[in-house]
Order: structure tokens, then C-alpha cells, then sequence
């Protein structure tokens, strides 16, 4: 049996967990729940109970999709308590994530031309400048630009959080992701709303943070309207191959978000429908019964591994939930952001506004796209960032009282 590099991520994480539990004895009223939580947990639960039997008689792929959303509780009782436990804030643990992506970022560039001997495939994205998973690498990536950008306590020189920014926006666009688009678009309204000072108050306006950042925006935007071009020529000079392709990736995501697919250079590339066919095929072969639509039919047929076409391959959340949980199951889902939407909206006025509601929005766009909730790294920075909303959420009702 091999034994994959990326599991030690899993052991290290059961042990962080068991450590701060030990230790912490557990205030699980530290964090509150919503009630759309509960309830998408408890369809998770169920559909669980009914696929037990497909997994004895097929195998546990399924499961390993499904076991992915207990590291929630995992991440969110660990970053609740690591404050008390070990001194570490949660500024630090956003602090580390950013300056993470940023030195991700660096050495993915050099590892992509210089292969190790440890990988089983190199290049396996055609036109990607990447050695992950680009559709979660890149989600992860935004989330360090907007993390850098708008979270209050972290404190770097304009020219420093410029420079940073830069580099993770390089990172971005060399993953030539359909969802990099619209993250980023998302990050760029959230930045001329910033700019225009929607939602702040007088207060946040004057402090020294936000004129800090306004300077570290206008002068990425400079740097990226001079610097831009000279990069992509530097790339077409050294791997001209490698800088076409990934031109061409973008326009063909561009146009399928456009829904002018026919457009794009690459006519018979089409993730989306793509996802959307996978979606109409796994709902012929499963969702024969109305019944079977509004509950779902659990998790024992899904599989990453196996692509027959007796098992449901499926990319993306929002079609994953279709046929694993059904509508039920799916309206619980879209219900948890609607009430995060409300609590973040709490935070009209302050500088936090601007960390939480493109951060919901994030996850919502990802859903469409990639296993956003069933993937480890978004898991894990989706947590950290609903525990800092519990956190300011009790700051400021105790500062209203």
C-alpha cells in the first residue's frame, strides 16, 4: 500500500485537535451553530445511515467524500481554543495562511520547471502553471487576497502588502481557472465598494489601516497595469507554449462564464457542461422517484476513483448535494449562508464587513465549481474565518451593551 504525502496533513490535524482538547475542556458554547447547520448536519447523518449498506457492497469512496465534512467541527473546536490553549490569535493563523499562499506561490513557479523524482505525473494540467489541484488552489489563493487586504488586524507596509498581493494574484491567474474569475471579480467589486467607502463609517474611514490599504490597492493596480505585460512577454520568451496555452484557458473560462462558449479558441472544452452532463447522468440512473429527488440517495455510489459509468463522478458541491441529499438537503445548505449573510451584515459600518460577506460569497460561487465544503484547505479557511465571526460577533454585542 502507498502512502500518499498528503495524508500527514490528516494526522496532523487529528493530533492539533486531540491536543487542544485535552487541554481546553471543551467550551463547546465558545462557538455557536446556526440552525441551518444543525439541520444540514443532521441530513448529512442520515444520508449516511442510508448509504451504509451500498458501502459494504461496493466499497468506501463515498465515505471518503462524506468523512470530509466532520473536519469541521474539528478545525472550528481547534481555532476556538488555540487562543487559550497555546497564545496563538486567530490574526496570527490568518497572518500564517496568507504568508503561506505567498510563499506557495514562489515555489510552485520554480517547481513546475524543476520536476522531483517523488511525483507520479508532472504537468497534469495542460496550460496551467500549477502542481496542485487548480480549481482549489485557486480558491485558496483569493481567499489570501482578500484575507491580505481587508482583515484588520493584519499589519503590513503598503509596499509590503503590495508586493504580497502581487505575487498571489500571479499565482491566481497561473492556475487559468474558470473560478478564479469570478473570485476575483468579486474581490475587485469588494474593492471599489471599499474605496468608495460603502458600508464604513467615519471612524473606520480615518484610522490608519484603511488609508493604508487604499494605497496598497491603487498602487497594486499600477503595479499590475505596468508590470503585466512585461511578465507575459519574459513567460512567451521562456516557454512560449506554456504562455499560449494558458491565454488560451483563460478566454476559454471567460467565454463559458459569458455563456458564449462557442466563441472560445478551445470549442470542445466546456467544464461546466462538462459538470451539468455528469449531473443529467447521474440523475437518470439514480433519481427515478420523487422521493429519491427530495432525500437523495446517499454517498454509496460516489466515487472519485471509479469512472464506470455505474458510479456518480461529480465535481462540483451544488450537484453533489442534488443527488446525495436531495432538495431537502440542498435548501439546508443554501440556508446556512442566508444566515451568515444576516450575521455579516451585523458588521455594517466596520472594517470586518469586507472579510465576511465576499467570504460567504466565495463558498457560495465555489459550489458550483468544486467540493468546496468537502475539500480540506477550504474547510480548514472557511472555519477559521466562522470562528473569527463568532468571536467579533460577541465583541460587539458586549461594545452595543
Amino acid at each position: 500500500m502507498k502512502f500518499s504525502l498528503t495524508n500527514i496533513k490528516f494526522v496532523v490535524a487529528f493530533v492539533l485537535f486531540f491536543m487542544v482538547y485535552r487541554v481546553s475542556n471543551a467550551d463547546i458554547k465558545k462557538v455557536k451553530y446556526t440552525k441551518g447547520m444543525f439541520f444540514f448536519s443532521f441530513i448529512l447523518f442520515i444520508s449516511l445511515l442510508i448509504s451504509i449498506p451500498g458501502f459494504l457492497s461496493l466499497d468506501f469512496d463515498g465515505f471518503r467524500i462524506w468523512k470530509q465534512y466532520l473536519w469541521f467541527p474539528f478545525f472550528i473546536h481547534i481555532f476556538s481554543q488555540v487562543e487559550k490553549v497555546a497564545g496563538i490569535t486567530l490574526s496570527f493563523l490568518v497572518r500564517t495562511f496568507v504568508n503561506g499562499m505567498v510563499w506557495y506561490t514562489i515555489i510552485t513557479f520554480f517547481l513546475f520547471f524543476i520536476p522531483l523524482p517523488i511525483w507520479n505525473d508532472y504537468h497534469v494540467y495542460w496550460g496551467r502553471l500549477t502542481v496542485g489541484y487548480p480549481t482549489i488552489d485557486t480558491v485558496l489563493l483569493c481567499f489570501a487576497i482578500l484575507l491580505l487586504f481587508f482583515f484588520p488586524t493584519i499589519q503590513y507596509s503598503f509596499i509590503k502588502k503590495t508586493i504580497m498581493g502581487f505575487i498571489l494574484l500571479v499565482g491566481t491567474l497561473m492556475q487559468a481557472s474558470g473560478t478564479s474569475i469570478v473570485l476575483l471579480a468579486i474581490i475587485i467589486i469588494s474593492m471599489f465598494c471599499y474605496l468608495w467607502k460603502i458600508g464604513l463609517t467615519s471612524k473606520v474611514v480615518n484610522s490608519i489601516s484603511y488609508n493604508m490599504n487604499i494605497k496598497s490597492i491603487l498602487l497594486l493596480a499600477l503595479f499590475v497595469s505596468c508590470t503585466g505585460g512585461g511578465i507575459y512577454s519574459f513567460l512567451s520568451s521562456k516557454e512560449p507554449e506554456l504562455a499560449r496555452n494558458m491565454i488560451l484557458q483563460l478566454e476559454n473560462r471567460f467565454y463559458i462564464l459569458l455563456g458564449m462558449e462557442e466563441e472560445s479558441t478551445l470549442t470542445d472544452v466546456n467544464t461546466l457542461e462538462d459538470r451539468k452532463e455528469g449531473f443529467e447522468h447521474a440523475k437518470n440512473m439514480y433519481l427515478e422517484d420523487i422521493l429519491s429527488q427530495f432525500l437523495g440517495i446517499g454517498y454509496a455510489n460516489v466515487s472519485m476513483q471509479d469512472f464506470s459509468r455505474k458510479r456518480i463522478v461529480l465535481e462540483d458541491q451544488y450537484h453533489l448535494n442534488l443527488i446525495t441529499i436531495g432538495y431537502l438537503g440542498t435548501f439546508f445548505y443554501f440556508l446556512v449562508f442566508v444566515e451568515l449573510f444576516i450575521i455579516a451584515f451585523k458588521f455594517w459600518g466596520g472594517e470586518y464587513l469586507y472579510v465576511y460577506i465576499p467570504s460567504i460569497l466565495f463558498i457560495i460561487s465555489t459550489s458550483f465549481s468544486s467540493f468546496c465544503i468537502a475539500t480540506y484547505g477550504i474547510i480548514g479557511i472557511a472555519s477559521l474565518i466562522y470562528v473569527s465571526m463568532c468571536f467579533e460577533r460577541k465583541r460587539l454585542f458586549k461594545s452595543i451593551k
